[in-house]
């Protein structure tokens, strides 16, 4: 963001403090890693009449990126407001030293925090890279569907992804030692449609709302079966097998 927006995002909040403008009664943010289901989540939890959440509003710099969150948080038409926070618009997009610093400043605003992980890390790493490689992110059940081909990708791209996801991991876990949470395990929780209905309904009651019907906007784009997914799939997997990361074959 340049810095007239900046400016903009700050004199957006002075005035709504000013006006006493009401904030939402419940605030929430998901946080984890990319690629790690947040943004089916966000979609099954727009589904509630009550709540608004973002997507990614910190995934470009800001000098003041507490003023662009709450800019949002004032202008929220719902009693609940929610966004997505990922580790790398702590550490690469906002280059915070210290990432429990905004945590700790966002836990006394209130926020609650919903973790989404993934259990199969090493699936969690192909599915950017492969994702990367498609240059297809997302697809909506309402657009028409595209036939993803598999494609070859680079051994060392993955093992520099699977490198950067385990650091994530690791930071994540010792950060919310420090921050109540509600934990989410995409395998677990997210993986299988029939599981939306009572995964939404965890996350509701944990935002103090009753439930309300939900329905996922995404189509998978990604086989479990990564063979499908990846041409050269032996040659990446004997990569892997090689290096430090060979346990998360099993």
């Amino acid at each position: 963001m340049g810095l007239i927006q900046d400016f903009q995002d700050i004199g957006s909040v002075a005035k709504s403090a000013l006006l006493r403008r009401s904030l939402p009664q419940t605030k929430f943010y998901i946080f984890g890693t990319g690629r790690c289901g947040s943004t089916l989540l966000v979609g099954l939890l727009n589904c509630h009449s009550a709540i608004s959440c973002d997507p990614e509003i910190l995934s470009s710099r800001s000098r003041v990126p507490k003023a662009t969150l709450f800019k949002r948080v004032y202008h929220c038409p719902t009693s609940v407001y929610g966004f997505k926070l990922l580790m790398y618009h702590m550490t690469d997009v906002h280059r915070m030293k210290a990432p429990i610093h905004f945590l700790n400043w966002l836990e006394q605003q209130n926020f609650r925090v919903v973790y989404l992980r993934r259990k199969k890390r090493l699936q969690h790493a192909i599915s950017l890279v492969v994702s990367a490689k498609r240059q297809v992110l997302h697809q909506r059940k309402s657009d028409r569907a595209i036939e993803l081909q598999p494609v070859q990708i680079d051994p060392a791209s993955v093992l520099e992804t699977v490198a950067k996801f385990e650091a994530n991991y690791q930071s994540e876990l010792e950060l919310l030692k420090q921050v109540p949470h509600l934990p989410l395990v995409y395998e677990e929780h997210l993986a299988d449609s029939q599981q939306h209905q009572t995964t939404s309904n965890l996350v509701f009651d944990y935002l103090g709302l009753t439930s309300e019907p939900v329905e996922a906007k995404l189509r998978k784009i990604i086989s479990p079966d990564l063979s499908q997914s990846i041409l050269n799939y032996e040659e990446v997997m004997t990569a892997i097998s090689q290096s430090k990361y060979a346990q998360l074959l099993t």
